[in-house]
C-alpha cells in the first residue's frame, strides 16, 4: 500500500487504475499474488490510515 500511495501522489491517473496495474503485476507471480490485498482491503486501509 505504501507503493500505491507513493505512485498515486505523483500520477494523474485514478488510484483504482494505478492499483489495477500493481495488482496485475503482482498476480503474474505465484509468490506475490496471495499477499496482494483486494481493492476493498486496500481502500479501507488507506481510508483509515489517513489520520
Amino acid at each position: 500500500l505504501n507503493e500505491l500511495k507513493r505512485l498515486a501522489a505523483g500520477d494523474q491517473n485514478p488510484v483504482t487504475e494505478i492499483y489495477d496495474d500493481l495488482a496485475n503485476n503482482a498476480s503474474t507471480s505465484a509468490d506475490t499474488a496471495p499477499y496482494f490485498p483486494s481493492w476493498d482491503q486496500a481502500q479501507n486501509t488507506m481510508y483509515y490510515g489517513r489520520s
